[in-house]
């Protein structure tokens, strides 16, 4: 058990990862279903565990990350500590975001290129007097959406 102190008001907590916090807010939430709505409301507030409570200091609401290791001394002898996450966990990503953040960043390269098709165009059509390049413009369009997949895949799936 590694325990970590606050930076900012010294409270000290003991770290665990996120699959035991996980397993603590599964079997905390399975214990809170079997008591009465007067016992859940007069003892835990009605309110049930999240693994947001485990990301947060219990002193002053900082985060899990902004935690030092402890030194002798930080805690007094028979004070009552608490969990907090592992200062190198995180959520895994949801498959969600990962698309959503795939579809903003195509979306960025598709205007940056038919920016850069709609100039090419003016240009060929003022200087050379020639439109015949929206094939190469469809091509340029298919090969960036094709890098930018390959990009965002390769930058996401990389060993950890």
């Amino acid at each position: 058990m590694t325990l970590v102190t606050c930076n900012r008001c010294r409270l000290v907590m003991f770290e665990v990862t996120l699959e035991q916090a996980v397993k603590e807010v599964q079997t905390f939430n399975e214990m809170f279903d079997q008591l009465s709505l007067e016992k859940q409301l007069m003892i835990y507030g009605g309110h049930k565990a999240t693994i947001e409570n485990y990301k947060k200091c219990l002193g002053c609401q900082g985060s899990y990350k902004y935690f030092k290791d402890a030194k002798e001394g930080d805690a007094p002898d028979g004070v009552t500590i608490n969990p907090i996450l592992r200062r190198d966990q995180s959520e895994p990503k949801s498959q969600v975001m990962m698309v959503a953040k795939f579809l903003g960043l195509s979306c960025l390269v598709l205007i940056v290129m038919l920016l850069m098709s709609a100039v090419a165009l003016i240009i060929l059509k003022v200087i050379f007097d020639d439109t015949s390049g929206f094939g190469l413009l469809l091509i340029c369009f298919a090969l960036s959406m094709v890098f930018t997949w390959i990009f965002f895949y390769a930058k996401d799936s990389s060993p950890k």
